[in-house]
Formats: structure tokens, sequence, C-alpha cells
């Protein structure tokens, strides 16, 4: 018991024990995510309650002797119930654990999702107030030229104010980009418990394998092995229920109860495989699609970076103004932070359908 406590002391101990340090790649940082840690000492409980248990057969057979040795005798629930506890408990309790650890496995596939999906909404934070910034210094550029207008009297004062506001809103802009960035990073920062670079993606672009290949693999699914699992456990003490112990009404009413609960396993059984291949076929889809999506815009991309280096020349030769080669550069911008999102959220969505046919969770 004492063992138990050291460890769920623990466990609420590690973020405190957490230390920052160096910003790291994204899936680095988030081997330092808590659930881990918390993962690890859940099993070493899980370790602990099955040895309590085999210490509790050691109990109930030194029980059994003394039983035996003085001629005491049993009721018959009482000997069924010892029956139970000596031939099903530990095996019952080993199945148990089975689920106890794909269900962890989920919770950390889970988490991580849960912090690509941070990330992402990092990484646009991050590419907005880049956008940002290059319009403010566009905006301050145009600022400075119409004001030297404005002396010669080649503009009015009125058309001075209005390039003034448009400077004025796009450091606003700007602002709360930073705003919004700072906001989510430091999310990201506390679920990672440390720094983490946020940098753009290289897409994953390969073809993706038959679909076949993933519905081949539903069978590893949480959602699947649960009612299996549990089907195994029922089956364990199924046979225990001989003709001797039936004359117990109560022994009787838990058969039948173990017998309608292992249909039902069934159903559900059948309802998880129907929906996980359903839920498989459309997230293939859904990442085919998005893979269309990349390849068309490194396309586009391409095709404006070459105008970009086509329009610098043009305004070194003087034939292009500052304002329009700035203005391009933006609109380059906004291509470029559409490509980088949409090729971190394919390789987000890649991840997740290879956890989809994995463990889980749903996609």
């Amino acid at each position: 018991m004492n063992k138990k406590l050291l460890i769920v002391g623990a466990l609420v101990l590690l973020s405190f024990q957490l230390s920052f340090g160096e910003a790291l790649k994204f899936y680095r940082a988030a081997d330092n995510m808590s659930v881990y840690q918390q993962t690890a000492l859940k099993r070493e409980i899980d370790v602990l309650s099955l040895q309590s248990i085999m210490a509790q057969q050691s109990d109930i057979k030194a029980g059994l002797r003394l039983i035996n040795d003085y001629q005491l005798g049993q009721g018959i629930v009482e000997e069924f119930q010892t029956e139970l506890a000596l031939t099903t408990l530990l095996d019952k309790a080993k199945l148990a654990n089975r689920i106890k650890q794909a269900g962890y496995k989920v919770e950390q596939n889970a988490t991580l999702l849960a912090a690509r999906q941070l990330y992402l909404a990092v990484l646009k934070a991050k590419l907005d107030t880049e956008l940002a910034q290059l319009e403010y210094d566009n905006a301050q550029d145009i600022q400075a030229a119409e004001q030297i207008k404005r002396q010669h009297g080649i503009i009015t004062e009125l058309d001075y104010l209005r390039v003034v506001n448009q400077a004025a809103a796009a450091g606003n802009s700007l602002k709360l980009a930073q705003i919004e960035y700072d906001k989510t990073y430091g999310k990201l920062v506390n679920l990672l418990h440390g720094d983490v670079l946020i940098e753009v993606e290289q897409p994953r672009l390969s073809a993706l394998p038959p679909v076949d290949y993933y519905l081949a693999q539903i069978d590893n699914r949480l959602e699947i092995q649960q009612p299996q699992l549990q089907t195994e456990i029922i089956d364990l003490d199924l046979p225990l229920y001989s003709k001797r112990f039936l004359v117990v009404r109560d022994i009787r009413r838990d058969r039948e109860a173990l017998l309608l609960d292992r249909e039902r396993q069934q159903l559900l059984l059948d309802e998880a495989r129907h929906q996980i291949k359903k839920e498989v076929q459309a997230a293939y889809l859904s990442v085919e699609q998005m893979i269309n999506e990349v390849a068309s815009l490194t396309t586009k991309l391409a095709d404006l970076r070459t105008r970009l280096d086509q329009m610098e020349l043009l305004y070194r030769q003087g034939v292009v103004s500052q304002q329009k080669l700035n203005q391009f550069k933006i609109t380059v911008k906004q291509l470029e932070n559409g490509y980088y999102l949409k090729a971190c959220a394919l390789n987000t969505q890649r991840l997740a359908l290879q956890m989809a046919t994995s463990v889980g969770p749903a996609y």
C-alpha cells in the first residue's frame, strides 16, 4: 500500500518537476508531455494490483487448507465464489489490464493529436504575424512616400490622412497578431512543458497505401479490442457455472446476466467494426484530397515565386516601383502561408489516419 501511495504522489509531483530548457522540435518536445510519465506510473500501479490479486489467491488457498484440516465445510455460494477467485480472478485481471493498456495508448495519442492541432494554431499565428509585419512595413513606406508628395502639394491633406489611418490600422493588426501568437504559444508551452520550435514543414506527399491496407488494421482499435476482451473475460467464468452450482437462484441469475452481456459485447463489436470502417474510408479520402490540394498549391507557389524573381529584376532595372514590388511580396507571402498551413494540416491528418487504424482515438 505504501508503494502505491508513493507512486500516486509522484504522479502529482511530476508537473512541478519538469523543467524548461532550449526550444525543441515538435516531436522531441512532445516526449515531455506529462501524459507519458503518468502512463508509466499507472502501469506500475497495475503491476501492483496483479501482485495484490496473487497474494489474495494465496490467502484463499491458505484458508481452504484450514477449512479442510478442520473439516469446517463451505456453503455452496461460498464454494462457488472461492472457485471463481482461484481459477479466473487473475486471468480476468490480466485481460482487464490489456484493456487498460490500450486505453492508456489512446489517451497518449489523443494528447499528441491535441498538441499537433495546437501547434498548427501557433504556426498560423506566427505566419499571420509575419504577414502583418510585411503589411505594416509596406504601409510605413507608403506613408513616407505620401508625406513627401503632401509636402510638395501633389496630394491633399485628406489624402495623406487616409494613408496615415491605413498605416495605423496595419500597426494595430500587427499588435493583434503578436498577441494571438503569444497566447497560443503559451498554451503549447504549457502542454509540452517546454519551449518548442515553431517552423514550417514539408508536406508528406507520398501516395497512400490502398485503403484496404488501413481497413485490415482496424481490429487494433480500442472500440474493437474492448468487447473482444470483455467476451474473453466472460468466457473464463461461464464454464464454472456447472449444474451443481446452478441450483442456487442467485448463481443462476448471474449466469443468465453473463450470457446477455456476452450477446451485448458481440453487438458492440459488430457496430464498432461497421462505424470504424466508414470512418477510416472517409478519413482516407480526406487525406487523399489534401495531398492533391497541397500538390496544386506547390505548383501555384512555384509559379508565383518565379514571377517575384522577375519583378525583382525589373525593380533593379527601374521598371517597377518599390511599392508595387512590396505589394507583390505580400501576395506571395499570403500564398506561402496558405501552403505551409495546408502542409502542416496534411501531415497532422496523416498522423491521425495512422492512429485511427491502430489503437485510436477516432479520426
